[in-house]
């Protein structure tokens, strides 16, 4: 299932939940109902609705594939691309989220309104940061559970890369920092600055920052010039918090001085931007951007692992992530020494190697089936470096 916006929805997109007015809670459509132009325009007219939960391609079954009408296969490829789509490990396997589909799909708006007001006025209004952010931690507070795993947007359009990436940052980093025992202040703070890293690329412009070719000097440096942007609508906007604008001004900062826009080194970096840094890394690598494809999350974990022994990233933080996460984290997707084909979907605690995966293609397990690699007589044989379809 994913979620879309239903100002982005096309007709034939097909219910996957009854969909309910969402202040007054009365039923709309029921499950499966298939959208047509006049449904939509009903919805946008007069109900409060502003998301659908709708099928995706893998959810049809296979043997009634050929049969699915070009409607429904174009409706699926979305005008915009950001979706939120539930890993159907987790229920099935007790893996609690970090964050609801629900929270998320608030900050989402969150963000998108922020950059709307920074085109606007050029600040933003400090306050629905504060608001969205004071949700979601409180609601990570509530899960009560050291096992809980991070929730991210996935996209197709890189030109949507700026809104999920500062969503997906800000969920990584909270992850690590609930891994790092934060407060519930440290947390906020954490969140907020992990939120707007990258809220200095609104004043990039956009045929520089989506550009798909090798960009010359001249256009890196103005790109470099973000993070100094961003700390200047941060205080335009009287965000009024110290450790977020830092991690605002400094994410690109590495501890031997390499970074930009500045080049701190060491103590002059704080821990909170260390861990944003990290997460930015992490999410950069793993997410299709402009001049990149994504590639697989067990990459992203190797670059942090190195780049924090080359000096340049908090080894503190990069091993609280590989604790966390794992060596091979949620979503790589590699062979097993019988040829059996995997995805990994949960860690196992102390077992770094031998991750809780779910089977994509084997001669001997059936597809779909949880495999517990610390119960069974298999390795891991090689990983598949980059992303594909599961």
């Amino acid at each position: 299932m994913r979620w879309v916006r239903l100002k982005d929805a096309l007709p034939g997109v097909v219910l996957t939940e009854d969909l309910k007015d969402e202040q007054e809670g009365v039923v709309i459509f029921k499950k499966g109902k298939k959208l047509s132009n006049a449904d939509i325009a009903l919805l946008k007219s007069k109900w409060n609705v502003s998301w659908l939960p709708v099928e995706t391609l893998d959810e049809i079954e296979e043997g009634n594939y050929n049969a699915v009408d070009a409607t429904l296969s174009s409706a699926i490829e979305l005008k915009r691309s950001i979706y939120i789509e539930k890993m159907r490990e987790l229920p099935d396997y007790e893996v609690p989220t970090t964050i609801s589909v629900e929270i998320i799909k608030k900050a989402l708006d969150t963000v998108e309104r922020i950059v709307e007001e920074i085109d606007e006025r050029g600040a933003f209004n400090p306050q629905s940061v504060k608001r969205i952010v004071s949700e979601v931690v409180n609601e990570i507070q509530e899960k009560e559970s050291s096992n809980i795993q991070p929730i991210l947007l996935k996209l197709r359009d890189y030109s949507d890369y700026t809104y999920t990436h500062s969503i997906n940052v800000a969920m990584l980093s909270l992850y690590l920092g609930i891994n790092l025992d934060l407060n519930r202040e440290n947390l906020i703070s954490l969140a907020t600055g992990a939120m707007l890293h990258d809220v200095g690329k609104c004043k990039i412009p956009k045929e520089i920052l989506f550009s798909e070719r090798k960009l010359t000097p001249k256009e890196f440096a103005i790109i470099k010039k973000h993070p100094i942007f961003g700390y200047e609508i941060a205080r335009e906007s009287s965000l009024n918090d110290r450790n977020a604008e830092e991690m605002i001004l400094d994410h690109h900062e590495r501890l031997d001085g390499s970074g930009y826009p500045r080049g701190k080194k060491g103590d002059e970096i704080s821990f909170f931007t260390s861990i944003v840094s990290i997460a930015d890394e992490y999410d950069a690598i793993t997410t299709m951007r402009a001049y990149s494809n994504a590639r697989n999350p067990y990459i992203a974990v190797s670059a942090i692992i190195e780049d924090a022994g080359l000096g340049k990233l908090n080894p503190d933080v990069a091993n609280v992530l590989v604790k966390s996460m794992g060596i091979y984290p949620r979503g790589t997707v590699m062979y097993l020494s019988d040829g059996s084909k995997v995805v990994a979907i949960q860690q196992n605690p102390g077992m770094l190697v031998r991750p809780i995966v779910r089977v994509l293609e084997s001669e001997k397990f059936e597809k779909g089936e949880r495999l517990d690699l610390s119960k069974i007589d298999l390795i891991i044989e090689s990983v598949i470096k980059k992303n594909e379809t599961q």
